[in-house]
C-alpha cells in the first residue's frame, strides 16, 4: 500500500485549567464552512469570514470570482493518506502499518475507487 506521512497531530488531555505562568489556547472540532464572495470582491483580496470564535481572514482560492461559494475547512491535516488496493473494494477493510509501525485497519469508502 502506498502511505504517506502527512500529519504532525499529538494526543491532548483535558485539564481543569492553565496553572500559574500558562495561557489558553481556543480550539474547536474540525469544521467546515461556507461563504458568497462579494460582487465587489477582486482577486487576491483577503475577505472576513466568521468563525467558530470569531472573525477571521481568509485568502480565497486564485480561481475564486465575484458571486462564487467558497469552502473552508478549519481542522487539522490529515496524519496520513493510503491508496485504496486495486483488488480492495468499497466496504472491504484493508490493513497497513503506520511510519511508526502501529498496525491500523480502514474500510474502503463508497467511491473511493
Amino acid at each position: 500500500l502506498g502511505i504517506a506521512h502527512t500529519g504532525e497531530t499529538v494526543n491532548s488531555e483535558h485539564i481543569s485549567g492553565p496553572s500559574r505562568g500558562e495561557v489558553s489556547a481556543f480550539a474547536t472540532l474540525p469544521v467546515e464552512f461556507t461563504m458568497t464572495l462579494s460582487q465587489e470582491y477582486k482577486p487576491g483580496d483577503l475577505v472576513v469570514i466568521k468563525g467558530p470564535h470569531g472573525r477571521m481572514q481568509v485568502q480565497p482560492p486564485d480561481d475564486a470570482e465575484p458571486g462564487s461559494v467558497v469552502r473552508y475547512r478549519l481542522g487539522p491535516r490529515p496524519d496520513f493518506e493510503i491508496r485504496v488496493p486495486p483488488d480492495a473494494g468499497p466496504g472491504q477493510e484493508v490493513n497497513f502499518v503506520r511510519h511508526d509501525g502501529v498496525e491500523v485497519s480502514a474500510t474502503v469508502p463508497d467511491g473511493m475507487l
